[in-house]
């Protein structure tokens, strides 16, 4: 299924102003949840710390193609490949397209399908063969239509590719914690393999008025992914694979030094 990646982000208004109600544009921009209601909760303190759960969506910064939206049938991508290969055109190789594009992003590991010979169809009458595919195996052909109407429209077969290239992970939790530190608002949220690049310098580009700063992190990999958006609209990252780029990211977690770190957790020490 792939490793869940933490991802704290602190934000400051660049004017100064301080205040969940200061913050309302950052939460519109990460749930739909009523504003009204999420203020609330986070305005009640719970153990010593005002915070609040809500659902989570990317595509509110980075909207998602709505032809995504179509792709009902639940097919493996592997069992794509010989529908796509059978609807190919001279114009467009879609099984060529899919293996590019699509097939990097799947956990399998089985082998990718070469051409319709290899199948064992390529001397077969090409009518003659699509007229069985959608007589023996119909969800699957059905599936590699909307998949090639999603490539035709997007470039991308289904949502996995085309997060992982504009957001730049190809999954986020449902849910993200906001809490409040300094009377300054801050988020967290699991993604899924890789820190949100593209989805960052999207949202740094869609709230020019804060200043934001954060790490993503997974401590079974050593990934870890530091940014801050020191100018209006603009975002500076910076990915790390050793222990050091963890043990950082785990001090801005917590707000500690390094020292600190290592009191709170004497069993992690950066290599």
């Amino acid at each position: 299924m792939g490793n869940l990646v933490t991802n704290i982000i602190k934000f400051e208004r660049r004017d100064g102003k301080t205040g969940v109600r200061a913050f309302e544009p950052i939460l519109s921009s990460l749930t739909a949840m009523p504003k009204t209601e999420l203020i609330r909760e986070l305005e009640l303190q719970k153990n010593g710390v005002h915070w609040a759960r809500a659902p989570f969506d990317m595509s509110l910064i980075a909207p998602e193609p709505a032809i995504f939206g179509y792709q009902g049938a639940s097919v493996d991508p592997y069992c794509l490949q010989l529908p796509l290969a059978l609807l190919s055109t001279p114009e467009c190789d879609f099984l060529e397209a899919f293996k590019k594009i699509r097939l990097p992003y799947s956990n399998h590991r089985y082998a990718a399908l070469r051409d319709l010979t290899e199948a064992g169809l390529a001397d077969e009458d090409p009518d003659v063969r699509l007229a069985r595919a959608y007589r023996e195996m119909p969800e699957e052909m059905l599936a590699a239509e909307v998949a090639i109407a999603a490539f035709e429209a997007t470039g991308h077969f289904d949502p996995i590719s085309w997060r992982a290239r504009n957001w730049g992970t190809r999954s986020h939790a449902e849910v993200i914690h906001f809490f409040l530190e300094r009377e300054n608002l801050g988020v967290k949220f699991d993604t899924l393999n890789a820190g949100p690049n593209g989805w960052l310098r999207k949202f740094a580009a869609a709230t020019p008025q804060f200043h934001f700063s954060g790490v993503s992190f997974d401590e079974d990999t050593n990934y870890s992914l530091h940014f801050t958006s020191e100018e209006p609209g603009e975002i500076d990252i910076v990915e790390r694979s050793d222990p050091d780029g963890v043990f950082d990211a785990r001090c801005f977690e917590h707000g500690f030094t390094a020292e600190e770190m290592r009191e709170y957790d004497e069993d992690f020490y950066p290599e």
